[in-house]
């Protein structure tokens, strides 16, 4: 069994997306190493882990009990926090593309919805097909 926090049809692409509540400390703000390593595995990675995953099996299980995937042609897998997140890397894997990292704000997440261009653009989409 997978759950998806959130799942949105753009074009022939489905983004589904991973939310990750985790309370930062005063250190993040502070700059400490320790509490920035700690958002970077508990939020960063965790959540992109996670929603990788469930993208790389959703494109295997393209049919299930209560969905039907098959009529889209990629999954954009994302991951939402309320906070900016530090992106430990310029590796094409934290990216929707050069500009907008996979970890967003609901906000700017809002914002990549309304934008196709990007979404049929982006790194990391899992095909279908």
């Amino acid at each position: 069994m997978r759950q998806i926090d959130y799942a949105v049809a753009i074009d022939s692409h489905l983004v589904i997306a991973e939310c990750k509540a985790v309370g930062r400390s005063i250190g993040f703000d502070r700059g400490d190493p320790q509490s920035i390593k700690y958002r970077t595995d508990n939020v960063v990675e965790l959540s992109l882990s996670q929603v990788d995953e469930k993208a790389n099996w959703l494109a295997i299980h393209q049919v299930g009990r209560n969905y039907n995937i098959a009529k889209y042609d990629y999954i954009l897998p994302i991951a939402i926090s309320p906070f900016v997140e530090f992106i430990p890397s310029q590796d094409t894997r934290y990216w929707v593309t050069k500009d907008i990292p996979r970890v967003l704000m609901p906000e700017e997440f809002e914002q990549l919805l309304n934008h196709i261009h990007t979404v049929t653009h982006a790194f990391n989409k899992v095909s279908l097909h």
